[in-house]
């Protein structure tokens, strides 16, 4: 905590004469002498809690990652009713969802893939639909990243005179 409040007022840049590696112990621990080592534990130590506060930041944030990460939980730990009830729900908030991205297809691709290789979900006339499903998601996502990085390709090749020779497939038909 005092290593925290030393250098949190000198966010972003940390260029302070006052975090000098001698003087930042020196106002740690006053009685001790100059101790590198120690000195770079505690900093790699602030580090990881640091890197797990923004992860649970970004967590908080993103209430589907949360939900899905606790559906594979339940997969994980063969919660199966849970699991196929949360990963319902889940599918059916996707689809709720006007606006159809990238991010979109490859969610409800991750879902109905997971649903359909489960072991513990057994119906096979529904797991058959959750293969075909997957499928079709997967075609999806595919096609809008392909056109995406393909038309960023395109823009570089027209500013900066590169040949990529990016030829669009044709994704006219992504019906399962």
């Amino acid at each position: 905590l005092k290593l925290y409040e030393a250098i949190r007022k000198h966010y972003p840049d940390f260029d302070s004469p006052k975090l000098d590696k001698e003087k930042l112990f020196k106002h740690l621990f006053p009685k001790e002498t100059f101790n590198d080592a120690r000195l770079r534990n505690l900093m790699l130590k602030i580090s990881k809690i640091l890197e797990e506060y923004f992860l649970y930041l970004e967590f908080q944030q993103n209430e589907f990652q949360r939900k899905s990460t606790l559906t594979r939980i339940y997969k994980k730990r063969n919660l199966n009713v849970i699991f196929k009830q949360k990963t319902d729900d889940l599918l059916i908030d996707l689809d709720k969802e006007s606006f159809r991205d990238a991010n979109f297809f490859f969610n409800t691709y991750r879902l109905q893939r997971d649903y359909y290789f489960h072991t513990g979900v057994v119906q096979q006339r529904e797991k058959v639909d959750s293969l075909k499903m997957a499928l079709h998601q997967l075609n999806g996502f595919y096609a809008i990243e392909r056109l995406r990085l393909g038309v960023e390709l395109s823009n570089r090749a027209r500013i900066f005179k590169e040949d990529h020779n990016f030829r669009p497939l044709d994704y006219t038909n992504l019906n399962p």
